[in-house]
């Protein structure tokens, strides 16, 4: 700490020596540079007390400005990333919800589809059975029909036999 004052003190006598204009000669150590009266060597101390308060004042200073300036560029960048976070997010679900509409589309057609094959196939069968149904029906009439002829051939062969069987009758 003593070695930095001392060069303080060394710098600012350099300074004001330079700068005095009715002390032409430059001094050549600091020694020469106090050894002047007592209002000079404190006006000299003075100067440089206020020369390095200013420095320390203009450091803390810019430190401060660096300071927030860092911490608004840092904040800028975090509410940028949290915009584009949002932003995903918002295209992701909006995403999902045309996903969602495409796969209840899809179902729709899906259902719509098996629906119409499933009623093609139920007409189909419908269509059999009733063919099915006239095969049978048309069977049973004609069923109906050779029982009927049979049932009045067997009535002639009856009576037939019943006549012939009278004759016979007849004779005895």
């Amino acid at each position: 700490m003593k070695a930095c004052a001392y060069e303080m003190k060394r710098y600012a006598c350099r300074y004001l020596s330079l700068t005095i204009k009715a002390n032409v000669t430059i001094a050549k150590s600091p020694k020469e540079c106090l050894g002047g009266t007592n209002g000079e060597v404190n006006s000299m101390m003075m100067t440089a007390i206020w020369f390095v308060l200013v420095a320390v004042a203009a450091l803390f200073f810019g430190f401060g400005i660096g300071y927030f300036i860092r911490k608004s560029i840092a904040e800028a960048k975090i509410s940028s990333a949290e915009e584009a976070a949002a932003q995903i997010v918002e295209n992701a679900k909006k995403e999902a919800e045309a996903l969602k509409k495409e796969t209840v589309l899809e179902a729709k057609d899906e259902i719509h589809r098996i629906r119409a094959e499933a009623e093609k196939e139920t007409r189909e069968r419908r269509n059999e059975i009733q063919r099915q149904e006239r095969r049978l029906l048309q069977k049973e009439e004609s069923l109906d029909k050779k029982l009927e002829s049979l049932e009045r051939k067997e009535e002639q062969v009856v009576t037939k036999r019943n006549e012939s069987m009278k004759p016979s009758s007849r004779l005895i």
